[in-house]
């Protein structure tokens, strides 16, 4: 799991992702800084998936102002797993991460990412 507070925290986690080939990613929270990691990633090659305790991501927007930014990060291909958050991340037998969510569903995944 890594954790993005500064560039090189961004920098470190583009290599592990070049290092291991990564396709898979959950970011742990739809904020701003959460967003700007979906961007970059999903611009990467890899398939994204937010989990957001709260119903919707960007908080801090109104819902019919944040309703337009989740149907765009739908269409390109983004997953929101919204109203649920994080209870435990698990590794596999495979090697791979699992985040495990508050309602217990399973996202298995190459890397996690809380802003």
């Amino acid at each position: 799991m890594f954790a993005v507070r500064n560039i090189p925290d961004s920098r470190r986690i583009r290599s592990w992702i070049a290092d291991r080939r990564a396709s898979t990613a959950v970011i742990v929270g739809g904020g701003f800084i959460g967003l700007e990691m979906v961007e970059n990633l999903v611009h990467r090659g890899l398939s994204v998936t937010v989990l957001e305790k709260l119903p919707q991501v960007m908080p801090p927007l109104d819902p019919e102002v944040a309703a337009p930014l989740m149907e765009h990060l739908v269409a390109k291909g983004v997953q929101l797993h919204l109203g649920d958050g994080l209870a435990r991340i698990d590794e596999g037998a495979d090697g791979r991460l699992i985040v495990v969510a508050e309602s217990g569903v399973n996202l298995p995944t190459d890397l996690v990412i809380s802003p």
